[in-house]
């Protein structure tokens, strides 16, 4: 793990569960951990090409409070609040690369319930065909984005490549001759040459305010 996940005033023996439960789910390819209590049990799962599976291999029933609330410290969570959600980050560093690590918490009648999603933070920004666009679908897309005004909406289940995809699609655009401008929650992905702004609703920065403001800042470009 990167130096950002030793944190001192930790038990060594947590802090390590929850390094082992992050390596697993990175190893397996999981794109999200899930964390569950309930009346009979605490439940490790993780989504694995879609489908959760259990983490069968560990047993933290006699930590479980602990784990939940290492990780809340680490994700900059406050600690004390269990009655509200709360969305936090975590940034390491496993075997060399990088991952960005969403972290989200919902108080349940049995406490509280932890989502995990991990995103491997890539400089390379993936091409169309990489993407499998080809033939017609390839055509539409460059269409697309060549018009110099309009709307593009991309929909999709979670983890469909919704944000893989407008990334591709703003790296095509972007050259000096433009200023492209972005609202995201979260920026999960730093862009050369484009101005990326982060939501934060609780001082009133809407996706609704960023794009008012981007309008008065002459860009050529924007999205949300």
């Amino acid at each position: 793990m990167g130096d950002n996940f030793r944190i001192q005033n930790g038990k060594p023996g947590i802090i390590e569960s929850v390094n082992r439960i992050i390596r697993d789910a990175v190893a397996k390819n999981a794109s999200d951990i899930h964390i569950d209590i309930n009346s009979r049990e605490f439940n490790i799962r993780y989504r694995v090409d879609g489908v959760l599976e259990k983490a069968d291999k560990f047993s933290f029933d006699n930590e479980k409070l602990e784990i939940i609330s290492r990780i809340k410290i680490i994700s900059k969570m406050n600690i004390a609040e269990k009655r509200l959600p709360q969305d936090g980050s975590i940034n390491l560093t496993i075997q060399g690369k990088k991952y960005d690590i969403r972290v989200s918490s919902l108080p349940t009648v049995d406490g509280e319930s932890l989502v995990l999603r991990i995103l491997q933070n890539e400089d390379r920004i993936t091409d169309f065909e990489s993407l499998g666009f080809r033939g017609e679908s390839l055509s539409s897309i460059k269409k697309l984005i060549s018009k110099n005004h309009g709307l593009v909406l991309i929909s999709g289940p979670t983890g469909s490549g919704k944000t893989t995809t407008l990334f591709s699609m703003i790296n095509k655009l972007n050259d000096e001759s433009r200023k492209i401008i972005t609202v995201e929650d979260p920026v999960e992905k730093r862009l050369n040459g484009i101005t990326q702004i982060q939501v934060k609703e609780k001082i009133g920065l809407t996706f609704l305010e960023g794009l008012k403001h981007i309008l008065r800042n002459d860009p050529d470009g924007s999205c949300s």
